[in-house]
């Protein structure tokens, strides 16, 4: 059996209409779909014009929604409730999971157990899409993400991690440096990376002076890059 639901919109006379679904009804599935595809009026309304659903996808195309009117040619029209409190009062009736609601331009949920008044499906971490980086970054990037009006997970890294994710940011930003073509984005590049050498240098409680004796020793027993020497190949004995 699959997680039901029915799906409705309030209308401007306080009447509810609304279809049955009968698989994913669960927020993190049918109610993640409802925000991201389906969060207008005109979409919700669409939704109920196809009458009764076994499942919902992205679009509304044949195959990636499918109602039972075009796939088995049964008229399961939508159900007209002539008021809110009647659309609550059948809940269960049908073996619903969750309830559905689009009202005031929002989705909202309502369940016997989690979610026992509509509840707006925008509050729900499940209903939430979180793009996945798991990378180092600035230190002030969490709070210009927050004054973005956005919401991010974030930790702090103990010290082995934070070497390993130095260097794999390292290497984000070489290949950035890479990619650039214009002398801004060229200069920009090459400031990320100095920046991220300087911090695992700090973090390995290297000093400016020890890289600068480093770096001059090489290049009085070896020299610089700036005679535009290509070694193209070497004889072996």
């Amino acid at each position: 059996m699959g997680t039901r639901s029915r799906i409705g919109i309030l209308k401007e006379d306080g009447s509810v209409e609304s279809v049955f679904c009968h698989w994913d009804g669960d927020p993190s599935s049918n109610g993640k779909l409802l925000l991201k595809c389906y969060n207008t009026k005109e979409a919700a309304q669409a939704i109920i014009e196809l009458g009764d659903i076994s499942f919902l996808g992205r679009t509304l195309e044949y195959g990636d929604t499918r109602d039972y009117k075009r796939w088995r040619n049964e008229e399961r029209p939508k159900r007209i409730d002539k008021t809110l409190s009647s659309y609550l009062s059948q809940f269960g009736d049908w073996s619903e999971d969750y309830l559905y609601l689009f009202k005031n331009d929002k989705w909202y949920v309502f369940d016997d157990y989690e979610y026992k008044e509509f509840t707006p499906l925008e509050d729900l971490e499940e209903c939430k899409e979180f793009k996945i980086y798991n990378k180092l970054v600035r230190d002030n990037i969490p709070e210009i993400i927050k004054k973005e009006g956005k919401k991010c997970k974030y930790h702090i890294a103990n010290p082995e991690e934070h070497i390993k994710l130095l260097k794999d940011k390292l290497q984000e930003e070489v290949n950035e440096l890479l990619k650039a073509k214009t002398r801004e984005e060229v200069l920009e590049e090459v400031a990320d990376v100095i920046e991220v050498i300087e911090e695992i240098a700090h973090q390995k409680n290297w000093t400016s002076n020890d890289v600068c004796i480093k770096r001059l020793n090489k290049y009085f027993k070896k020299g610089g890059f700036n005679k535009f020497i290509v070694l193209e190949s070497v004889e072996e004995k």
